[in-house]
């Protein structure tokens, strides 16, 4: 595990900042400690021959930190952290997520076409709902994980499940996406 102040390493975004791997984020201490590190990388404060490596450094915090604030990608490092499977080696979705996806893609062509803007507003408020309940479910599969040791059956299997609703999530955040980004639905 990397040292929480060697910002070289991004393979542990929880260990960059000092913070324990964990759904429920210390959004201010993560704060703090982003602060704390990025100060030390800041141009007034390295040498001319050091500012590209700090440039370098402060990428990867900034990377790190991004990925710790979105509450989707944190759930997959608190899921590795477990030692859950990874999206590409577990690409199991809940059975209809693909054909309700595909009804729901349609109708955001169909809103975005006509120009509804209240249908389009009920999608957003629809998929915003889901995803925060798919969140919760993820929240406490990844605690039920955490509380059993590892090679234990119900960790194992709670491990699995939070990757089938983790793949799940990256669905709706694919839509959510579409619905706040596609400029033809504004």
């Amino acid at each position: 595990m990397p040292e929480p102040d060697d910002p070289a390493s991004p393979t542990n975004p929880f260990g960059l900042f000092g913070l324990e791997p964990s759904i429920d984020l210390d959004r201010a201490g993560l704060e703090r400690a982003w602060l704390r590190l990025s100060a030390k990388l800041h141009p007034d404060r390295v040498s001319e021959s050091e500012r590209e490596a700090a440039q370098a450094r402060l990428a990867v915090l900034n990377d790190a930190k991004a990925a710790l604030d979105d509450d989707e990608r944190r759930a997959n490092l608190v899921h590795a952290h477990l030692g859950g499977p990874s999206a590409s080696d577990d690409k199991t979705l809940p059975e209809g997520l693909l054909e309700h996806t595909l009804a729901e893609r349609m109708a955001i062509e169909d809103a975005a076409a006509s120009g509804n803007t209240e249908e389009i507003a009920r999608l957003r408020e629809e998929v915003a709902e889901r995803e925060q309940r798919l969140g919760a479910t993820v929240k406490a599969l990844l605690e039920r994980a955490a509380a059993h040791a590892d090679g234990d059956d119900h960790r194992t299997r709670a491990l699995a499940e939070a990757r089938v609703q983790l793949n799940a999530w990256r669905y709706l955040g694919r839509m959510r996406e579409r619905l706040e980004g596609g400029s033809d639905l504004n």
